[in-house]
Formats: structure tokens, sequence, C-alpha cells
């Protein structure tokens, strides 16, 4: 029994080395993002923390997941399958999950060998990943800035006080920060081009939050026209 949450571990089936597999997946998505082991203690400490640890087989030790990269995963739920010996994880994911930089540790097709397959660093440089996973899931974070101040002092907060004017407020800010992108494009160097790309950003998030729609959405669509050329996805999207 874990005393602290009144739930009761003596019903799980580890294996004879203390150990039981852990699934992770994305909590909005449901994509899978990795598999892991964790022992009772690893798993209390999930429980009672929110925060995923997990137990490594070859360190033999416990390990908070994204200790060192920042890459955390905030437990939403826990799940145990009908033979009581593995864990299903419904997390929230910060950053990525694959310690080579990808989303998930399944980025690979085995059974498909016409399936586009990404290149994979033949020399992990933990840094250089770390990098490059900050700057990718950027936009992840200010989107949830922008969650976060919706309800703030409008007085106080420049995204609340978008959201206290309206939809039209909000579109014009879209539209006149686009201009500014295209002058820019055509006037300014790198530096303002960046600038106002940045602005635009910011104001198309703001949007997409007024409107009730998630990144995890955009993403999602940006995902699924992967191997289509974008003819043929204009083509489909007209043809509905």
């Amino acid at each position: 029994m874990c005393k602290d949450l009144d739930v009761d571990l003596d019903v799980l089936k580890f294996g004879a080395d203390g150990l039981i597999p852990a699934i992770a997946v994305n909590y909005e998505t449901g994509h899978v993002l990795m598999l892991a082991y964790m022992n009772r203690k690893s798993l209390e400490m999930t429980l009672t923390t929110r925060v995923v640890h997990y137990y490594s087989r070859s360190h033999m030790n416990i390990w908070k997941k994204g200790e060192t990269s920042g890459h955390v995963q905030s437990v939403k739920e826990v799940w145990i399958d009908c033979d009581l010996d593995t864990i299903l994880l419904k997390v929230e994911q910060v950053g990525a999950a694959c310690h080579m930089g990808y989303e998930s540790c399944f980025f690979r097709r085995l059974d498909d060998k016409n399936a586009l397959k990404p290149k994979v660093p033949q020399v992990f440089d933990p840094s250089k990943v770390y990098i490059r996973d900050i700057k990718a899931h950027i936009a992840d974070k200010v989107f949830t800035v922008v969650l976060d101040r919706r309800s703030k002092d409008p007085k106080e907060s420049y995204v609340s006080s978008l959201f206290s004017k309206g939809l039209p407020k909000i579109e014009e800010k879209v539209i006149e920060e686009a201009n500014e992108l295209i002058k820019a494009a055509r006037l300014e160097g790198k530096k303002e081009i960046v600038h106002e790309a940045a602005d635009v950003f910011f104001h198309v998030f703001v949007l997409l939050a007024y409107l009730g729609v998630g990144l995890n959405d955009v993403w999602g669509e940006l995902e699924s026209r992967f191997g289509i050329s974008g003819h043929e996805e204009k083509r489909r999207r007209n043809a509905k």
C-alpha cells in the first residue's frame, strides 16, 4: 500500500527483477512516446510527485525523466493493463521524449522500406540536441503563457487586453503584424524579419487561444501532410 496516496501497489505484478514496464503516451494526442521500466520506489515517487521517475537497468538507479535536459513528463493519468504487469502513463511532455531529439522514441518504421526515415545522428551530442529541442518546442511554451495570461488584469497583461477587446481586435493585430513581416521581407535585413516573424507567430497564438484551438491541433494537421505534395493537399481540401 502506498500510504500517502491510498493506492494498493501490491496488486501489481513486478518481474523477478523487481521491475515493471511503463509506456508513456502524450495525454492529448495519444502518441506513444517511449517505453522504460519502473521499480516500486520509482512508481511511488511518480504517483507522489506527479512527475515521472523511471528505473535505469543499465545504471541500476532511479532517474527523473528530464532531470538534466529539462524534458520532464508531468503525469496526468496512470493506467494498468488487464494482466496487471504493464503501466500506461498519460503525460504532458516538455520537449522531446527521445534522447536523440525526436518527439517519440519510435521514429523509425521497420515494416515499410519505402517509408520516410529521419536521419539518426551517428554521434549523439546531448548539448546540441537539447538546444535544438528547446528551440523546436518554444512555441508550446509561448502558447502556455498566452493561455495563462488571458485571464489576467487587462491593465497589466497585453494578452488579456486583446482578449477583452474581442476577436475583431485580435484579427486586426494578426493582419497588422503579417503586413509588417512582408514589409520587413522587402526592405529590411534578417534581424527585422526574425523580429516581425516572431510577432506574427505570437499574435496567431493569441488568435488560436481565443478561438479555443490548441497547438496540437495545428501540429497534427501539419503532420498529416507529410508525404503529400502541396498541390495534392490543396486539391483534397477543395474536394471536401
